[in-house]
């Protein structure tokens, strides 16, 4: 039998607001592109600055914690670092609001579709 996650946050509306504000400020500091490919997925490139990744690893768990549908993973490789998103399938236009977000914040971003 397989457990269904329910599309739902956790937080109330001001932590939300405070916690998607951390998200935005992280990732104009680390993200470089992003890449649509798959309908619930983000892949982020991001800066090769270990500092911040180790913050963005602790903004990750929190936003699992209130947030069960999101699932991170940080690829790793010698090129570079890549955050991917995955939500499930009715969650899909997710990703698509936090690309959106995060594009508006950066200057010279490099978005791009593989779906």
């Amino acid at each position: 039998m397989t457990m269904e996650i329910p599309i739902a946050c956790t937080l109330g509306a001001t932590e939300a607001l405070t916690q998607l504000g951390e998200w935005r400020d992280l990732l104009s500091q680390l993200a470089t592109g992003t890449s649509r490919t798959a309908p619930g997925r983000l892949e982020m490139t991001l800066h090769d600055d270990l500092t911040n990744v180790a913050a963005l690893i602790h903004l990750e768990q929190r936003e699992k914690a209130c947030c069960a549908f999101f699932d991170f993973t940080l690829a790793l490789n010698a090129e570079r670092v890549t955050l991917v998103i995955d939500v499930a399938p009715e969650a899909s236009s997710i990703p698509d609001e936090f690309q959106a977000n995060l594009v508006s914040s950066v200057t010279g971003f490099v978005t791009g579709e593989s779906t």
